[in-house]
């Protein structure tokens, strides 16, 4: 009975990384038809790569909270858990540096400038985490759906800025 248990797991993982990679793919998919190229957006029913082939070593993203948790630091799991707690990290400092940018009185240039360095600096170690968790080539989809299975929030033109650094660390 435990192969047929692990083969509905192994399947329910495919279908919840397909579906993370439609929703991150937009209409790419959604103008198919039935899937057979019958469909009226002009597709042929096949997207170009599955969700799962463009994460590659990010699919590492399904481990539980307490495996990302205890994983190694050099673990693919280890490295993705690090890029978690960098977005964290992030959103705090961007969440100071609104909240200073709103206060009243009003925060002096300085406080503000350094507030700004320490954003910029998270965003570096975000995208740093992602360049050396990623076996693939960094996209703005690719984030996105990162994000979407570690329950992340980031806003797209974060998302757009992580990708874009990301890809420039792995030299491509």
């Amino acid at each position: 009975m435990r192969p047929h248990c692990r083969i509905r797991t192994t399947s329910f993982a495919w279908v919840a990384a397909l579906a993370i990679g439609a929703l991150a793919q937009g209409s790419a998919l959604a103008n198919n038809g039935n899937g057979h190229g019958n469909g009226n957006g002009g597709g042929n029913g096949h997207a170009q790569g599955s969700p799962a082939s463009s994460l590659g070593a990010l699919n590492g993203a399904h481990a539980s909270d307490q495996g990302l948790a205890h994983a190694s630091d050099n673990s693919r799991v280890g490295r993705i858990a690090a890029y978690k707690r960098a977005v964290l990290a992030y959103e705090a400092a961007a969440q100071a540096l609104a909240a200073l940018k709103g206060q009243k009185p009003p925060a002096t240039t300085a406080e503000i400038a350094a507030a700004q360095a320490k954003v910029d600096a998270a965003l570096k170690a975000v995208s740093t985490a992602l360049a050396r968790a990623a076996n693939k080539p960094v996209t703005t989809a690719v984030v996105n759906a990162l994000d979407s299975l570690l329950k992340l929030d980031v806003p797209q033109q974060v998302a757009i800025e992580i990708a874009a650094a990301a890809s420039a660390l792995q030299g491509h």
